[in-house]
């Protein structure tokens, strides 16, 4: 899951995210957050934030895994609106090939899917 702070800025550029993500936003205003470690879905998913497997510069902590999650979201009139993957706006457990295709398919503004996933649920029990 997301478990940074995001900025409601809409200007292409970079952010890092606690040395285990990073956002970039793209000149249509959309953004893609990749993040791997701790907390997000992937490998690394349920180690804890000083887990042996993370590398130690001096004091700087970085993490590496395999696969990442991915979301993505711009700003209409103020209000974040996400892209739906079909069940959630965060998708996880992507190879670096997955993301890499994912940010072009952002970058380019191709399917994107700007409904809530939730919208979808019924919130009738009944079987009628």
């Amino acid at each position: 899951m997301l478990d940074v702070l995001m900025s409601n800025d809409s200007k292409p550029g970079l952010t890092a995210c606690s040395n285990k993500g990073f956002h970039i936003t793209f000149p249509n205003g959309w953004t893609v957050s990749v993040q791997w470690g701790p907390g997000n879905y992937c490998e690394k998913k349920w180690d804890k934030p000083n887990a042996p497997e993370r590398t130690t510069q001096g004091s700087l902590v970085m993490y590496r895994s395999e696969d990442a999650e991915v979301a993505a979201w711009r700003y209409e009139n103020g209000k974040r609106t996400w892209h739906n993957f079909g069940y959630d706006t965060v998708s996880g457990y992507l190879s670096p090939l997955e993301v890499v295709a994912f940010m072009a398919q952002v970058a380019e503004g191709r399917d994107l899917n700007t409904t809530s996933p939730w919208d979808l649920l019924d919130d009738d029990d009944t079987d009628e």
